[in-house]
């Protein structure tokens, strides 16, 4: 048997095959990338949450039954207009006194979850006696509510005490004007006592309960 010589093969160093193998970290590109990843996931989150979308926990009675403390709603932020009945996340900061002692507690509470039950150009009356609310003249019906609707807010009192609030002479929004409440009527504090709201205080509209998942989905009852 010819013994087959051949020149072309190199003698391989075992050496120079670990080093070969081995591939070198650029620890700045590395660290570079991730900053850059870190950064732009932020931006993006950021402008979901300043213009499209955000996710708010509910914080106490005021929405019962309807909605509970600490349920997570998905919020709608994204070219809305308000309408009635629509359950919206409002800032209620410009309404708070500076000079109140309760200022920094209050502020860190700013944001309420009321129903819208009249718009701009809208009147809206509430009987006192039974609890019903007119809006436009109109008895308008609430299966959402937890209790019966009562007179419980400064800015009303002091309308009825100056003789101008009845079904005759009710009060009528004005333009960006919303008059919100709480579906647990007795335990809300909104535009009953702090007046109308208006359109820019609404942070954007409530669409479903994402937490608890039993409850998962639309929460409107009507």
């Amino acid at each position: 048997m010819e013994n087959i010589e051949n020149n072309n093969i190199p003698e391989i160093n075992p050496e120079e095959v670990v080093e070969t193998g081995k591939k070198k970290i650029d620890w700045k590109k590395e660290i570079r990338e991730w900053i850059v990843t870190i950064v732009v996931a932020a931006l993006i989150a950021f402008i979901l949450q300043t213009f499209f979308m955000q996710i708010a926990c509910v914080s106490g009675p005021s929405m019962e039954a309807t909605l509970q403390d600490k349920d997570v709603l998905y919020v709608n932020k994204f070219m809305y207009t308000p309408e009635k009945g629509d359950v919206v996340i409002v800032n209620t900061e410009k309404l708070i006194d500076k000079n109140d002692p309760y200022y920094e507690q209050k502020l860190k509470e700013k944001y309420h979850v009321k129903r819208i039950i009249a718009t701009e150009g809208d009147s809206l009356y509430i009987d006192d006696e039974n609890g019903d609310v007119y809006v436009n003249g109109e008895l308008i019906d609430e299966p959402y509510i937890n209790n019966r609707t009562n007179i419980n807010g400064a800015f009303l009192f002091d309308l009825i005490m100056n003789g101008d609030f009845s079904l005759e002479n009710p009060l009528v929004l004005k333009e960006n004007e919303i008059f919100v409440m709480g579906d647990n009527r007795q335990h809300s504090l909104d535009s009953r006592a702090n007046g109308p709201y208006t359109e820019d205080m609404i942070e954007g509209h409530a669409v479903f309960r994402m937490w608890p998942i039993s409850e998962f989905g639309n929460f409107d009852k009507d």
